[in-house]
């Protein structure tokens, strides 16, 4: 998996490409997603809008290496999938699995396989819908044939790729502030404000922007899985880094405030804000590991949030925690605002 982690770094690279153009940082995202994650069919990239109490619908779709009717193979198979996964898919954080095999248990999910073998020699497809807001989602699409619909490696990346996806897509919708200035190579911060002064801070900032840097060499795309596990998506939860370009052409790294969206109003006051950042992150499946790796965190720290979170809610399991984050994300995608709490999950 080495050499496909190497290709998952160029991935990050076009992710924080400061490209204005939506279409056109798109396709590049969805060119270097081929590069890394291509099975002999190809990849789509598809951001949607998700209207409060409507179906999501898609703004913008851009496809690298697929047969040319895949366009309508995709619209042809949204049609044959049961309309409340179809929905449920999008008003989610985010999910990495098989289409097929991945939700194997959802009734009418037989009638939807049926017609993808009858159309293509696709077998399954490795997928990733994630939310950056709970009005708007971005879905990956990887069709696989029967030889490597049981690759794990490829899904294990596509997370890694998540997490950077939704940070980015903050990133492009926000106009954020600047809080520090990092030189590259050395890592020295030439200028911080607010929090971001604070020694520990500085000292993770830094150590960011060498990691973000050797991903990009030579030595670290040899290094493919360290390098890509070092290149994490937040600084405490935090922090983006990016790059700047001044009038000379010289490159600096700038760290931007860029936290999670919020969930729920009404947890608020009942978790703290790095709580409703992981039990959010948690409902998408992702292991605590994955979880500090898109926060920037260890899974240790992770682990004691989920625990805390779980405990103020008065819920028993992760599971259960998992279910009121999830319900407090959709309806506020709905427009309902946020739960307060379990129902008949303690």
């Amino acid at each position: 998996m080495s050499g496909r982690a190497a290709a998952t770094l160029a991935v990050l690279e076009a992710t924080y490409a400061p490209e204005d153009d939506e279409r056109i940082w798109l396709q590049a995202v969805c060119d270097s997603l081929r590069e890394a994650f291509d099975a002999g069919f190809g990849v789509t990239l598809g951001k949607a809008r998700i209207p409060p109490g409507e179906l999501p619908f898609v703004t913008t779709f851009v496809q690298s290496g697929t047969p040319v009717d895949f366009d309508a193979l995709a619209r042809g198979l949204h049609e044959h999938l049961p309309m409340p996964f179809a929905n449920d898919a999008y008003r989610s954080p985010g999910y990495v699995s098989m289409l097929f095999r991945g939700h194997a248990h959802i009734a009418m999910m037989d009638a939807a396989k049926c017609w993808i073998h009858e159309q293509s020699d696709i077998d399954d497809i490795l997928g990733t819908a994630l939310s950056w807001t709970p009005s708007d989602a971005i879905a990956v699409s990887i069709p696989v044939g029967a030889a490597l619909a049981g690759d794990g490696g490829r899904a294990k990346l596509l997370w890694h790729v998540g997490a950077h996806l939704r940070c980015a897509l903050r990133l492009r919708d926000r106009a954020l502030a600047e809080d520090a200035v990092i030189e590259p190579g050395s890592g020295r911060v030439v200028h911080a404000e607010g929090a971001a002064r604070d020694v520990g801070v500085r000292e993770r900032l830094r150590a960011q922007a060498r990691a973000m840097d050797r991903g990009r060499t030579a030595a670290g795309r040899a290094e493919g899985e360290v390098a890509l596990a070092a290149w994490r998506g937040l600084v405490d939860g935090t922090w983006s880094m990016v790059d700047r370009f001044d009038r000379d052409g010289r490159r600096y790294l700038i760290a931007k405030r860029n936290p999670p969206a919020e969930v729920s109003a009404a947890l608020v006051s009942k978790l703290t804000l790095r709580e409703r950042q992981v039990a959010v992150l948690a409902a998408t499946g992702a292991s605590n590991k994955l979880i500090g790796y898109e926060l920037g965190l260890a899974a240790s720290t992770v682990a004691t949030h989920l625990q805390r979170a779980a405990r103020k809610l008065g819920v028993k399991s992760r599971v259960a925690l998992c279910q009121v984050a999830l319900a407090a994300w959709r309806a506020l995608s709905e427009g309902l605002g946020g739960l307060d709490g379990p129902t008949s999950t303690r």
